[in-house]
């Protein structure tokens, strides 16, 4: 039985997944909704905005793409990753394709596969699999993350920074990555990510930073 007597409209309708929505299970609606309703509840949203009103589209990173980003990390937030997975995996051919959101797109795919590691035969091949892609298309993020920035600061009236004076966020797939190629033994190809990480001048949130991972591996090597 659906939940639904009609399409919905709210963000759905907007963004094109309203037939999408109405053809999932109600219990897989209702996960979405909770999950709408946790994700959103600190910014003050109604969680109907999801599934009601006419809601107009205003920043132009509100594509399909940036949305059902959004709408795997309701699924995962409520802990089905099962639907989690299956959004994300249809985001990455969603509309509005961009560097930004597809680098946060595999970060997501990269964290739901590598914890079902132990558990799910095919999870850290598919972990391995989106990190490397990540890495291959991280360049075209870091040019968008700088163009990003740089919008930013002009919109509120602050001085555009130069491109070294921006930061770039960490990049998990580099870390996992070597994580995973050290314990299966890959220690020249471990020791070729950090040497590219150190390149791009990224960081790990650690204290020695990928030079010391670096220092560390060549030592195994």
């Amino acid at each position: 039985m659906k939940l639904f007597k009609r399409l919905p409209k709210g963000e759905l309708a907007t963004y094109g997944m309203a037939e999408w929505f109405y053809n999932l299970t109600p219990a897989e609606q209702d996960d979405l909704k909770e999950g709408y309703k946790r994700m959103e509840a600190p910014s003050g949203i109604p969680p109907e905005r999801l599934y009601e009103g006419n809601i107009s589209v205003g920043d132009s990173r509100n594509t399909q793409q940036f949305f059902l980003l959004g709408l795997g990390s309701c699924a995962n937030v409520v802990n089905n990753i099962v639907l989690a997975e299956k959004i994300w995996l249809m985001d990455l051919d969603a509309r509005g394709d961009e560097p930004i959101t597809r680098h946060f797109i595999y970060n997501s795919l990269i964290e739901l596969y590598y914890r079902q590691r132990e558990t799910r035969a095919d999870a850290l091949e598919s972990s391995v699999r989106y990190c490397i892609e990540d890495i291959e298309r991280i360049g075209r993020f870091i040019a968008a993350w700088k163009q990003e920035e740089k919008r930013i600061a002009a919109s509120v009236g602050h001085k555009i920074p130069k491109d070294e004076e921006i930061e770039i966020p960490r990049i998990p797939s580099f870390q996992r990555l070597i994580i995973i190629y050290e314990k299966q033994g890959k220690i020249k190809e471990a020791i070729e990510l950090c040497q590219h990480a150190i390149g791009l001048g990224l960081h790990d949130n650690t204290k020695g930073g990928f030079e010391g991972r670096l220092a560390r591996l060549q030592r195994r090597g």
